[in-house]
Order: C-alpha cells, then sequence, then structure tokens
C-alpha cells in the first residue's frame, strides 16, 4: 500500500512549501504526526474531525489519527455551530489554534499538539482503517460517507498512473480546493506525497495568487467555479497540468483556463463515495467521458448510470444521470436530485442550464422551479456573455432583451423548459468548496416574491 511504503525510507524530500517560503520534509511530517498521534490516543480521542485548510496541518492531523487508531472525519461545509451540538456525529475538533475559538470547548489545536516530546512510532498501517466524509448530497442535510484507507491509496495509485507523465514535468502542486473537498484531499494531499513532489500548503483562491506567487511547471488542482472567474486578459505560470473536477466545465471556463495556464484542461468526474471515476480532456465542446481507474460505466435504467467498482467488484447506482455508450464512454448530464416535475413533465435543471449556456448570450447559468399564482414554472440567474453584455446594451430595454433571450432559447429547448423569468446578474455567490450555496438561485426568486 503506497502510503506504507512512503515511510520505509527515512526521507528530507520537502512535501510542503508555505507561503513565506518555508518547508516541511517528510522526515519532520512524520514526526509531527507521530508526536500528534501520541497526544491524541493520550487525551482519549476516539474520533476527531479535522477543520483546516492548510494542507500541511491536515495531512499532519489525517496521519496521526490512522496512527493512533482514531477515525479520522473530514466534516466538508458542516459548520461550527452544527459540528459543537452534533458531537457524537463529528468527534473531537482538531483546528489550528487561531481558529479554536470558533468551535468552542473541547477543541484541540493541531499546532499545539505537535509541541509535545512523546511520540507513536509509524507503523504499517491497515488498508482496512477508514475515514468519514460529510458531504451536503442531494437534500442539503449532512451525510455519511466512509471509505477505506487501501481503497484511496488505490485510486492514488489509478492517478499517479495516468498522469506520470506529466508529473515527471511538475515541480510542485498548487491547488483552488481544499482538503475537505475528496478532490482536494487526493490531489493535495495523498497524490504529492505518493510522487515525492511537495505542494503549496495555502489555497489559491484568486488568479492574482498564481500571478504573484512564482512556480515554474506547477500542477493545478482546480474547480469550474474557480475557471469561471479567470480574466480574459491575465496570464497565469505555464502549468505542467491542469485538472477540475466539482461539475461539467462550460466551453468558455474550458478556454479561459487554457488561456491561463497554457495548458489543456482535464476534467475528472467522480463522486465522494467512489472517487474518480471518469476522466475526459476538452478538446472538444461535448467530449464524452471515459471510465478511470478500473471503473465500468452503464446504464442502471434510461436515465441513471451505475458503475462497477474495482474495489468490491459490486455494481453501485449512482444519483447522476446520463448514457453509456457501445463503445465503453459515457455522457454525463447532471444529479437525478435536480429533477423537477412542472406540466406533468420531468424536467433536469442541469440539463436547462447546459442549453442556457450554450446561447451566446450566456457565461453562466442557474435554474430552480418557481411558482407564480398557482402554477409552477422555471426561474433562471444568468450572467451574460461580452457579446450578451454588447446586445444587451444595444437593445435600450431590459424587456426586449430579455424577450430575445428566450425566443433564441425556444429553439433548443421545450417550452416548459424555457425559463419564465430571468434575472441577469454580475456573477454568482459561492460557498467556501467554490459550489453555489446550497438553495440557491431558489432563495434568490423566493426573495423577490417568486
Amino acid at each position: 500500500m503506497l502510503i506504507n511504503e512512503l515511510f520505509e525510507v527515512e526521507s528530507d524530500a520537502v512535501v510542503f512549501y508555505g507561503e513565506n517560503g518555508s518547508k516541511v520534509s517528510l522526515h519532520d511530517f512524520q514526526a509531527a504526526s507521530e508526536i500528534v498521534a501520541y497526544s491524541l490516543k493520550e487525551k482519549g480521542v476516539r474520533r476527531a474531525s479535522i477543520v483546516t485548510d492548510d494542507a500541511c496541518w491536515f495531512a499532519i492531523a489525517l496521519l496521526a489519527c490512522w496512527i493512533a487508531g482514531i477515525e479520522p472525519v473530514v466534516p466538508g461545509l458542516a459548520g461550527p455551530q452544527l459540528m459543537t451540538r452534533e458531537k457524537a456525529r463529528y468527534g473531537t475538533i482538531l483546528a489550528r489554534s487561531q481558529r479554536k475559538f470558533r468551535y468552542g470547548p473541547g477543541t484541540l489545536a493541531i499546532d499545539e499538539l505537535v509541541r509535545g516530546s512523546h511520540r507513536i512510532p509509524f507503523h504499517h498501517l491497515d488498508e482496512k482503517l477508514e475515514y468519514s466524509v460529510f458531504t451536503s448530497g442531494s437534500t442539503g442535510e449532512p451525510k455519511e460517507i466512509r471509505r477505506s484507507l487501501g481503497e484511496v491509496c488505490a485510486e492514488a495509485s489509478s492517478v499517479i498512473s495516468h498522469f506520470n507523465p506529466v508529473f515527471d514535468q511538475t515541480d510542485c502542486f498548487a491547488s483552488t480546493v481544499p482538503c475537505r473537498h475528496s478532490f482536494g484531499l487526493m490531489f493535495r494531499v495523498l497524490v504529492p506525497m505518493f510522487v515525492g513532489l511537495p505542494t503549496c500548503r495555502q489555497i489559491f483562491r484568486s488568479e492574482e495568487n498564481f500571478l504573484y506567487k512564482k512556480y515554474d511547471s506547477p500542477f493545478v488542482v482546480t474547480s469550474p467555479s474557480f475557471l469561471k472567474r479567470l480574466s480574459d486578459t491575465a496570464k497565469g505560470p505555464r502549468a505542467s497540468g491542469v485538472v477540475s473536477s466539482g461539475g461539467n466545465l462550460p466551453r468558455y471556463a474550458v478556454d479561459l483556463g487554457e488561456k491561463f495556464f497554457s495548458c489543456p484542461i482535464t476534467e475528472i468526474y467522480g463522486t465522494t463515495e467512489y472517487g474518480a471515476i471518469g476522466i475526459r480532456e476538452r478538446k472538444e465542446s461535448d467530449a464524452v467521458w471515459r471510465p478511470f481507474g478500473g471503473f465500468s460505466v452503464s446504464n442502471a435504467d434510461e436515465r441513471r448510470l451505475q458503475v462497477l467498482s474495482p474495489y468490491d467488484r459490486k455494481v453501485h447506482v449512482l444519483d447522476d444521470l446520463g448514457k453509456a455508450n457501445p463503445d465503453g464512454t459515457f455522457e454525463f448530464s447532471g444529479r437525478s436530485g435536480r429533477i423537477v416535475k412542472l406540466e406533468g413533465s420531468a424536467l433536469s435543471l442541469d440539463r436547462i442550464e447546459y442549453l442556457i449556456r450554450k446561447d451566446d448570450f450566456i457565461r453562466d447559468a442557474a435554474a430552480c422551479p418557481i411558482t407564480i399564482g398557482n402554477r409552477d414554472f422555471i426561474g433562471a440567474a444568468v450572467v451574460l456573455s461580452e457579446r450578451g453584455s454588447d446586445v444587451r446594451r444595444a437593445s435600450g430595454s431590459e424587456s426586449m432583451f430579455l424577450l430575445n433571450l428566450r425566443k433564441r432559447l425556444s429553439a433548443a429547448m421545450d417550452p416548459v423548459e424555457i425559463p419564465r423569468v430571468v434575472r441577469i446578474m454580475g456573477g454568482f455567490p459561492e460557498d467556501p468548496m467554490g459550489k453555489l450555496p446550497e438553495g440557491w438561485p431558489g432563495s434568490l426568486f423566493r426573495s423577490i416574491g417568486y
């Protein structure tokens, strides 16, 4: 198992870069994890949620839990109030000392635990060790998903096999995704250490971070939300590779990312339960997905996808919609939890958003059901493209522009799919994961009376 092989030989190789030029070696990282493991064991901790976005402290806490036989928890978007209220679910909270006050009494600071003098020496870890991830799923309620250490190491091995030629040209990893995202955990912590490359401790939250931090040939781990925000004039570092996960990338975001990083964009399709399932290089606007890491993909019914997992050799039906093709490739069209019933028809909000984004006037779109009187319709919030903004100004009337837009959309959409109400936005809000906040844009339309 890769994690056991990592520590078989003592090494001073750098595994983390800090903002101030500081470096952490594999030797120091292991020692810190062993000290924290002893402290957690001594304090009787049985289950611990890790809430820091610093990749180094996160990794130290994660390894310490496994060494000490404690179940680590990746709490996702769970906030301090929920975590302190539901201690049985989230266990002891591990945070940085400056954030400790947010989580109340009983919270332990990782950077204080590491000052101890006793340690539990690293020993070969059992592949059956688990960690828990909380995801909002399709309901907004925290949903616990458990994965084994052996499984995530096998996934990391598949990632490394696929990207090895790229990693040979890479100097470091840089990420816009937090560790509490399963994609971030894989690409900010596990894969960099397993391939012997350093990763930047801090999250790159804006394009400016890439402009003033000078790294040669970074491998960039990102998301659709970050790529959508890139300006079309800025130029970042020439990346060795760029991977994005967290939703389908619209074509304009692919173009922005490729221009900024001077590198093709690779998309990874996956779930929290099973990790990376599919992969595609966006050379075409509607590129199909190829199965990844030993998965095979088929249709469970006319709408939903299912996978044969290489980990347990069982078939699992996904909460995702799509079409499996005869050549083994597949298409992903959205989440089954985003199906709404209108006028007796089952409509996919993901499909509606996809069709709206295909219009030249639109840069991004988010759709939801709305109610007008006693009837249900589709409402959409949109961000205009440069061309759309020009046409809007030239039309002289926003109502005329929106009428024209709805006529344009009618060429590709069924009448029931066409948004009855459209709100033009300068940009969309985001949660800490870089995704739309739960319940948005429904909350936007409710605030204006729909």
